[in-house]
């Protein structure tokens, strides 16, 4: 009986798993599972990856492709320092310095370059800039 395209698929994520991972779709399947049930923000809504260190190969769990390739660019950056930098960006992230030290305030919005309208937030939304 011929295969299914499902079944196809399987096959082929299950080939490439055991070929670079050494572990099963089954095996996959229980770690995300697992997952969802501790870190599900971590596994994203779109596609996923398997994480894994790449100077010794040893796999770590599984991430959505964003979050990997981030986590990945912060590692090259900064080594051994990863876990103290990702927790001081969830700490900086939940109380932002400038509304410790300042109080509550707003720049530009958007990418911070000189534009034909210059538009700032404010708490009630946006305002744009006066000719003047």
């Amino acid at each position: 009986m011929p295969k299914t395209k499902e079944q196809k698929a399987e096959g082929a994520k299950n080939a490439r798993l055991k070929r670079f991972f050494r572990i099963s779709l089954e095996e996959y399947r229980k770690v995300e599972k697992y997952e969802e049930l501790t870190t599900p923000l971590l596994l994203g809504t779109t596609r996923r990856a398997l994480d894994h260190v790449h100077s010794t190969g040893q796999l770590r769990g599984i991430l959505d492709w964003r979050i990997n390739r981030a986590l990945g660019l912060i590692e090259n950056s900064f080594k051994e320092s990863t876990p103290g930098i990702l927790r001081q960006l969830a700490l900086y992230l939940e109380h932002y310095p400038v509304n410790i030290v300042l109080g509550r305030r707003f720049g530009i919005i958007g990418k911070a370059k000189k534009k034909k309208k210059m538009i700032y937030g404010s708490p009630t939304g946006p305002i744009k800039e006066s000719r003047k």
